[in-house]
C-alpha cells in the first residue's frame, strides 16, 4: 500500500473514530483494525491506538467541561481507580492466554448488549454531580473505577461505552455528565498503560501524529452532537458499538 493512501485512509477513519468516541466510546472497534490492515505489528498497532485515544479522550474532556457537563471532583475520584484498574489490565494482557482473554469476551459482552437493549432507561438520568460525601455513592464510583480500568486495559474497544452505560446505569448520571467524567478519568487511566509502550517502543509515530490531528477534530465535533442531542444519538450509537462488538468478538472466538 502506497504511502498516499495510508495517510488518507488513516485520516478519514481516525475522524470517524473521534466521533464515535466522544458520542458513545468504542471507537477502537474502527482503528485498530485499521493499524493492522495496513502492516503495523499487533503491539505496536495497539500502542500507536492508546496515542490517539488519550489525546482523543483529553479532547472530548474538555469540550464537556466547557459546556459544563464535567463534575471535576467525580471525575478526579474516578481517576484513581481507573488508572490502578488499567495498571492491572496491562499487566493481566501479559499473563493470561489469549483464548483466555477471548473465552471472558463471549460471555460478557452478550450480557452487556442484552443490558443495553432492555434497561431503556440507561441513558435517560438527569443527575449531573454526585454527592461524594455519600459514602455508599462514593464507594461505588470508586469500584465502577477498577472495573472501568481492567476492560480498558485488557480488552480496550468500548471501554468507554461500557463506562458510560455502568456510570449512568449505577449511578443514574445525565449521560453528558458521565461523558465528561469519564472521557477525563480514561484520558489519565489510557497515558498511564500508553507509558508502558512508549519506553518499549511500540509506537509508530509517523502514523499517530496525523492520527492524533484527525482524531482529536473528531472528537471535538462528536462531543458538540452528544451535547445538543444528548440521550437520542447517544443510546443508539452505543447500542451498535456493543452488538458489533460483540459479533465480532464471537467470530473471532468461533
Amino acid at each position: 500500500m502506497e504511502t498516499l493512501e495510508v495517510f488518507i485512509i488513516i485520516c478519514i477513519a481516525m475522524f470517524i473514530v473521534g466521533v464515535v468516541d466522544s458520542v458513545a466510546g468504542g471507537g477502537g472497534l474502527i482503528s485498530l483494525p485499521i493499524y493492522l490492515m495496513i502492516g503495523l505489528p499487533p503491539r505496536t498497532a495497539v500502542g500507536t491506538n492508546k496515542v490517539m485515544a488519550f489525546t482523543g479522550s483529553a479532547t472530548a474532556a474538555y469540550r464537556y467541561y466547557k459546556q459544563g457537563y464535567f463534575d471535576f471532583k467525580a471525575a478526579l475520584t474516578l481517576m484513581v481507580t481507573v488508572i490502578i484498574g488499567e495498571l492491572a489490565g496491562t499487566l493481566i494482557i501479559l499473563i493470561i492466554p489469549q483464548w483466555a482473554i477471548e473465552a471472558f469476551l463471549s460471555i460478557v459482552l452478550p450480557v452487556v448488549a442484552i443490558f443495553t437493549v432492555f434497561s431503556k432507561k440507561t441513558f435517560h438520568y438527569n443527575n449531573r454531580q454526585l454527592d461524594l460525601s455519600d459514602k455508599r455513592e462514593k464507594r461505588l464510583l470508586l469500584a465502577l473505577g477498577i472495573v472501568i480500568g481492567l476492560y480498558a486495559g485488557t480488552v480496550g474497544a468500548a471501554g468507554a461505552t461500557i463506562g458510560m452505560m455502568l456510570l449512568c446505569g449505577v449511578l443514574h448520571y445525565d449521560v453528558r455528565s458521565a461523558n465528561g467524567t469519564l472521557k477525563f478519568a480514561m484520558a489519565a487511566g489510557c497515558l498511564s498503560g500508553l507509558v508502558l509502550y512508549i519506553i518499549n517502543g511500540n509506537v509508530n509515530w509517523m502514523l499517530a501524529i496525523p492520527s492524533v490531528l484527525c482524531n482529536m477534530a473528531g472528537n471535538y465535533f462528536g462531543s458538540g452532537l452528544a451535547v445538543e442531542k444528548g440521550a437520542k444519538i447517544v443510546r443508539p450509537i452505543a447500542l451498535i458499538v456493543v452488538c458489533a462488538y460483540t459479533v465480532k468478538t464471537f467470530i473471532s472466538f468461533f
